[in-house]
Protein backbone atom coordinates (compact mmCIF):
# COMPACT_ATOMS: atom_id res chain seq x y z
CA UNK A 1 0.00 0.00 0.00
CA UNK A 2 1.45 3.38 -0.97
CA UNK A 3 0.70 4.98 2.39
CA UNK A 4 3.22 2.59 3.90
CA UNK A 5 5.75 4.10 1.49
CA UNK A 6 4.88 7.61 2.71
CA UNK A 7 5.26 6.61 6.36
CA UNK A 8 8.57 4.95 5.56
CA UNK A 9 9.85 8.26 4.16
CA UNK A 10 9.54 9.80 7.63
CA UNK A 11 11.45 6.82 9.04
CA UNK A 12 14.11 7.03 6.32
CA UNK A 13 14.83 10.70 6.96
CA UNK A 14 14.80 10.19 10.72
CA UNK A 15 17.52 7.59 10.20
CA UNK A 16 19.39 10.12 8.10
CA UNK A 17 19.26 12.58 10.99
CA UNK A 18 20.66 9.92 13.33
CA UNK A 19 23.46 9.29 10.86
CA UNK A 20 24.53 12.90 11.19
CA UNK A 21 23.03 14.58 8.12
CA UNK A 22 23.53 18.33 8.38
CA UNK A 23 22.66 21.45 6.43
CA UNK A 24 25.24 22.47 3.86
CA UNK A 25 24.47 26.20 3.77
CA UNK A 26 25.57 28.90 6.18
CA UNK A 27 22.66 30.79 7.78
CA UNK A 28 21.96 34.07 6.09
CA UNK A 29 24.66 33.58 3.44
CA UNK A 30 23.53 33.64 -0.22
CA UNK A 31 24.35 30.46 -2.11
CA UNK A 32 26.37 30.82 -5.29
CA UNK A 33 24.45 29.74 -8.43
CA UNK A 34 25.44 26.41 -9.93
CA UNK A 35 27.59 26.57 -13.05
CA UNK A 36 25.44 27.19 -16.08
CA UNK A 37 22.32 28.02 -14.06
CA UNK A 38 20.01 30.69 -15.47
CA UNK A 39 20.01 33.91 -13.44
CA UNK A 40 16.26 34.45 -13.76
CA UNK A 41 13.31 32.06 -13.94
CA UNK A 42 11.66 32.85 -17.27
CA UNK A 43 8.11 34.13 -16.92
CA UNK A 44 5.99 35.43 -19.79
CA UNK A 45 3.81 37.37 -17.35
CA UNK A 46 1.16 34.82 -16.42
CA UNK A 47 3.05 33.39 -13.48
CA UNK A 48 4.87 30.17 -12.66
CA UNK A 49 3.98 26.75 -11.27
CA UNK A 50 6.66 25.03 -9.16
CA UNK A 51 6.82 21.26 -8.55
CA UNK A 52 9.17 19.50 -6.12
CA UNK A 53 10.41 15.94 -6.52
CA UNK A 54 11.41 14.31 -3.24
CA UNK A 55 12.99 11.32 -4.96
CA UNK A 56 14.80 13.18 -7.77
CA UNK A 57 16.04 16.06 -5.56
CA UNK A 58 14.71 18.67 -7.99
CA UNK A 59 12.30 21.59 -8.21
CA UNK A 60 11.04 22.25 -11.75
CA UNK A 61 8.99 25.22 -12.86
CA UNK A 62 6.44 25.77 -15.62
CA UNK A 63 5.21 28.93 -17.32
CA UNK A 64 1.48 29.46 -17.15
CA UNK A 65 -0.17 29.83 -20.52
CA UNK A 66 2.05 27.26 -22.22
CA UNK A 67 -0.34 24.32 -21.78
CA UNK A 68 -2.07 22.05 -22.14
CA UNK A 69 0.47 19.85 -20.34
CA UNK A 70 2.97 22.67 -19.87
CA UNK A 71 6.58 21.84 -20.79
CA UNK A 72 9.25 22.24 -18.10
CA UNK A 73 10.58 25.80 -18.42
CA UNK A 74 13.51 25.33 -16.04
CA UNK A 75 14.93 23.72 -12.91
CA UNK A 76 16.10 25.43 -9.74
CA UNK A 77 19.72 25.05 -8.66
CA UNK A 78 21.10 24.77 -5.14
CA UNK A 79 21.70 21.98 -2.67
CA UNK A 80 18.28 20.36 -2.97
CA UNK A 81 18.00 17.18 -0.94
CA UNK A 82 14.55 15.55 -0.72
CA UNK A 83 12.58 18.79 -1.27
CA UNK A 84 9.00 18.55 -0.04
CA UNK A 85 6.39 21.28 0.52
CA UNK A 86 6.76 24.84 -0.76
CA UNK A 87 5.25 28.28 -0.28
CA UNK A 88 5.29 31.64 -2.05
CA UNK A 89 5.13 34.89 -0.06
CA UNK A 90 3.33 38.08 -1.09
CA UNK A 91 6.46 39.34 -2.89
CA UNK A 92 6.74 36.20 -5.00
CA UNK A 93 9.71 34.66 -3.14
CA UNK A 94 9.73 30.85 -3.04
CA UNK A 95 10.40 28.80 0.13
CA UNK A 96 11.34 25.12 -0.23
CA UNK A 97 11.29 22.63 2.68
CA UNK A 98 14.60 20.86 2.04
CA UNK A 99 14.00 17.89 4.30
CA UNK A 100 17.19 15.82 4.15
CA UNK A 101 19.45 18.85 4.68
CA UNK A 102 17.21 20.06 7.54
CA UNK A 103 16.72 23.57 6.20
CA UNK A 104 14.46 25.79 4.12
CA UNK A 105 15.89 27.28 0.95
CA UNK A 106 14.61 30.72 -0.06
CA UNK A 107 14.62 31.82 -3.70
CA UNK A 108 13.98 35.50 -4.33
CA UNK A 109 11.38 36.25 -6.98
CA UNK A 110 12.79 35.29 -10.37
CA UNK A 111 15.94 33.65 -8.98
CA UNK A 112 16.87 30.08 -9.87
CA UNK A 113 19.46 29.79 -7.08
CA UNK A 114 18.84 30.16 -3.31
CA UNK A 115 19.53 33.53 -1.77
CA UNK A 116 18.89 32.67 1.90
CA UNK A 117 18.78 29.58 4.11
CA UNK A 118 16.66 29.00 7.21
CA UNK A 119 18.31 26.42 9.44
CA UNK A 120 16.21 23.70 11.07
CA UNK A 121 17.05 20.79 13.35
CA UNK A 122 14.46 18.23 12.37
CA UNK A 123 12.71 17.23 9.17
CA UNK A 124 10.98 20.14 7.39
CA UNK A 125 8.15 19.02 5.12
CA UNK A 126 6.01 22.14 4.61
CA UNK A 127 6.21 25.95 4.78
CA UNK A 128 3.82 28.89 5.18
CA UNK A 129 4.68 32.59 5.19
CA UNK A 130 2.71 35.34 6.92
CA UNK A 131 2.03 38.78 5.46
CA UNK A 132 4.58 40.24 7.91
CA UNK A 133 7.35 37.91 6.71
CA UNK A 134 7.11 35.42 9.57
CA UNK A 135 7.89 31.90 8.34
CA UNK A 136 6.22 28.77 9.71
CA UNK A 137 7.77 25.36 9.08
CA UNK A 138 6.20 21.95 9.67
CA UNK A 139 8.67 19.33 10.84
CA UNK A 140 7.24 15.98 9.79
CA UNK A 141 9.12 14.02 12.42
CA UNK A 142 12.25 14.18 14.52
CA UNK A 143 15.34 12.08 15.21
CA UNK A 144 14.91 8.64 16.78
CA UNK A 145 11.33 8.60 15.41
CA UNK A 146 10.21 11.34 17.78
CA UNK A 147 7.13 13.39 17.04
CA UNK A 148 7.13 16.29 14.63
CA UNK A 149 6.49 19.91 15.53
CA UNK A 150 6.21 23.41 14.06
CA UNK A 151 8.96 26.02 14.23
CA UNK A 152 8.50 29.75 13.66
CA UNK A 153 11.04 32.20 12.24
CA UNK A 154 10.43 35.86 13.01
CA UNK A 155 10.73 38.18 10.02
CA UNK A 156 14.36 38.10 8.81
CA UNK A 157 15.44 35.32 11.20
CA UNK A 158 17.46 32.34 9.96
CA UNK A 159 17.09 30.37 13.22
CA UNK A 160 13.78 29.39 14.88
CA UNK A 161 12.37 31.91 17.34
CA UNK A 162 9.47 29.76 18.62
CA UNK A 163 8.60 26.04 18.67
CA UNK A 164 5.08 24.60 18.78
CA UNK A 165 4.49 21.07 20.08
CA UNK A 166 1.21 19.22 20.48
CA UNK A 167 0.19 15.93 22.05
CA UNK A 168 -1.78 15.00 18.93
CA UNK A 169 1.27 15.15 16.67
CA UNK A 170 3.19 12.12 15.51
CA UNK A 171 3.75 12.98 11.86
CA UNK A 172 3.05 16.62 11.04
CA UNK A 173 1.71 16.77 7.48
CA UNK A 174 1.16 20.42 6.54
CA UNK A 175 0.27 23.91 7.69
CA UNK A 176 -1.51 27.05 6.49
CA UNK A 177 -2.52 30.51 7.72
CA UNK A 178 -6.03 31.90 7.53
CA UNK A 179 -6.83 35.53 6.70
CA UNK A 180 -6.55 36.52 10.38
CA UNK A 181 -3.11 34.93 10.76
CA UNK A 182 -4.23 31.90 12.77
CA UNK A 183 -2.14 28.80 12.07
CA UNK A 184 -3.75 25.47 11.10
CA UNK A 185 -1.65 22.29 11.24
CA UNK A 186 -2.61 18.91 9.77
CA UNK A 187 -1.15 15.85 11.45
CA UNK A 188 -1.26 12.07 11.71
CA UNK A 189 -1.26 10.19 15.00
CA UNK A 190 0.49 6.93 15.75
CA UNK A 191 -2.55 4.82 14.90
CA UNK A 192 -4.09 4.35 11.47
CA UNK A 193 -7.01 6.68 10.77
CA UNK A 194 -6.00 9.32 13.30
CA UNK A 195 -5.34 12.24 10.98
CA UNK A 196 -6.65 15.62 12.04
CA UNK A 197 -6.15 19.39 12.25
CA UNK A 198 -5.18 21.68 15.14
CA UNK A 199 -5.54 25.48 15.16
CA UNK A 200 -3.00 27.75 16.88
CA UNK A 201 -4.45 31.16 17.66
CA UNK A 202 -2.58 34.32 16.64
CA UNK A 203 -0.70 36.31 17.70
CA UNK A 204 1.11 34.27 20.38
CA UNK A 205 0.11 30.75 19.19
CA UNK A 206 -0.05 29.50 22.77
CA UNK A 207 -3.79 28.74 22.70
CA UNK A 208 -4.93 25.83 20.55
CA UNK A 209 -8.17 24.29 19.32
CA UNK A 210 -8.55 20.71 18.12
CA UNK A 211 -10.80 20.87 15.05
CA UNK A 212 -12.00 17.26 15.67
CA UNK A 213 -11.66 16.48 11.98
CA UNK A 214 -11.09 12.77 11.34
CA UNK A 215 -8.98 11.75 8.36
CA UNK A 216 -7.55 8.45 7.21
CA UNK A 217 -4.13 9.97 6.49
CA UNK A 218 -3.83 13.76 6.47
CA UNK A 219 -2.02 15.65 3.74
CA UNK A 220 -1.74 19.37 3.04
CA UNK A 221 -4.05 22.03 4.42
CA UNK A 222 -5.13 25.45 3.12
CA UNK A 223 -7.97 27.92 2.61
CA UNK A 224 -10.03 29.14 -0.31
CA UNK A 225 -11.10 32.76 -0.91
CA UNK A 226 -14.37 32.22 0.98
CA UNK A 227 -12.57 31.10 4.13
CA UNK A 228 -13.27 27.38 3.88
CA UNK A 229 -10.67 25.09 5.44
CA UNK A 230 -9.38 22.51 2.95
CA UNK A 231 -7.51 19.33 3.88
CA UNK A 232 -6.32 16.44 1.75
CA UNK A 233 -7.20 12.93 2.93
CA UNK A 234 -4.70 10.69 1.19
CA UNK A 235 -6.54 7.46 1.89
CA UNK A 236 -9.70 8.46 -0.03
CA UNK A 237 -8.06 10.24 -1.90
CA UNK A 238 -10.02 13.45 -1.53
CA UNK A 239 -9.93 17.16 -0.83
CA UNK A 240 -12.25 17.80 2.11
CA UNK A 241 -13.88 21.22 2.49
CA UNK A 242 -14.97 22.48 5.94
CA UNK A 243 -16.50 25.51 7.53
CA UNK A 244 -13.99 26.42 10.24
CA UNK A 245 -15.17 25.06 13.57
CA UNK A 246 -17.31 22.28 12.08
CA UNK A 247 -16.11 18.69 12.00
CA UNK A 248 -18.40 17.55 9.18
CA UNK A 249 -17.19 18.38 5.68
CA UNK A 250 -19.23 20.70 3.48
CA UNK A 251 -17.96 18.66 0.53
CA UNK A 252 -15.65 15.73 -0.11
CA UNK A 253 -14.07 16.32 -3.52
CA UNK A 254 -12.57 13.21 -5.13
CA UNK A 255 -8.99 13.43 -6.42
CA UNK A 256 -7.64 11.27 -9.28
CA UNK A 257 -4.74 9.77 -7.28
CA UNK A 258 -3.02 9.93 -3.93
CA UNK A 259 -1.84 13.49 -3.33
CA UNK A 260 -0.08 15.44 -0.60
CA UNK A 261 -0.11 19.18 -1.34
CA UNK A 262 -2.16 21.68 -3.33
CA UNK A 263 -1.87 25.33 -4.33
CA UNK A 264 -4.38 27.93 -5.52
CA UNK A 265 -4.00 30.65 -8.08
CA UNK A 266 -4.37 34.26 -6.96
CA UNK A 267 -8.19 34.26 -6.89
CA UNK A 268 -8.70 30.64 -5.71
CA UNK A 269 -10.40 29.71 -8.97
CA UNK A 270 -7.69 27.30 -10.19
CA UNK A 271 -6.38 24.52 -8.01
CA UNK A 272 -3.08 22.71 -8.62
CA UNK A 273 -2.69 19.33 -6.89
CA UNK A 274 0.56 17.35 -6.76
CA UNK A 275 -0.48 13.79 -7.61
CA UNK A 276 2.45 11.59 -6.61
CA UNK A 277 0.59 8.36 -7.31
CA UNK A 278 -0.10 9.10 -10.99
CA UNK A 279 2.97 11.27 -11.51
CA UNK A 280 1.26 14.51 -12.57
CA UNK A 281 0.02 17.89 -11.45
CA UNK A 282 -3.76 17.87 -11.67
CA UNK A 283 -5.27 21.25 -12.61
CA UNK A 284 -8.88 21.94 -11.60
CA UNK A 285 -11.49 24.64 -11.88
CA UNK A 286 -12.46 25.01 -8.22
CA UNK A 287 -15.64 25.82 -6.33
CA UNK A 288 -16.23 24.76 -2.69
CA UNK A 289 -18.59 22.01 -3.85
CA UNK A 290 -17.01 20.80 -7.10
CA UNK A 291 -13.75 20.17 -8.93
CA UNK A 292 -13.61 20.10 -12.72
CA UNK A 293 -10.30 18.88 -14.11
CA UNK A 294 -9.17 21.15 -16.95
CA UNK A 295 -5.59 19.98 -17.47
CA UNK A 296 -2.81 17.79 -16.12
CA UNK A 297 0.93 18.34 -16.28
CA UNK A 298 3.03 15.22 -16.73
CA UNK A 299 6.25 16.75 -18.07
CA UNK A 300 9.00 16.38 -15.49
CA UNK A 301 6.72 14.26 -13.26
CA UNK A 302 7.20 10.58 -12.48
CA UNK A 303 5.05 8.19 -10.39
CA UNK A 304 8.18 6.66 -8.84
CA UNK A 305 9.78 9.96 -7.81
CA UNK A 306 7.44 11.07 -4.99
CA UNK A 307 6.53 14.42 -6.53
CA UNK A 308 4.98 15.91 -3.41
CA UNK A 309 5.13 19.69 -3.55
CA UNK A 310 3.45 22.35 -5.67
CA UNK A 311 3.45 26.16 -5.48
CA UNK A 312 2.01 28.93 -7.63
CA UNK A 313 2.78 32.53 -8.58
CA UNK A 314 1.36 35.08 -8.29
CA UNK A 315 0.48 33.87 -4.78
CA UNK A 316 -3.05 33.29 -3.55
CA UNK A 317 -4.79 36.31 -1.99
CA UNK A 318 -7.20 35.49 0.83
Amino acid sequence: MRLLRISSIFVMVSLGVLAGCSASSTPGTPNAPSAGAAAVARDTGGGLIYASSFGDNTVDYYEKGTGPNNPVAGTLSGSLSNPWGMAVDKSGNLYVANSEDENVLVYEKGSTSPTRTLEDSKFPCDVAVGSDGTVYVANGSGPMFSSGNVVIYGSGATQPTQTLNNGHFFHVAGLALDKAGNLFVSYNGQLSGTGGVVEYHAPKFTNTTNMHIKLGYAGGVGFDAKGHLLVIDQTAPSLNVYNVGQRKAVATLTLPGESWFFAFNQKSTRLYVSDQQLGEIDVFRYTPTALKQVDKITNGENPSSDDFGVADTPPQQL
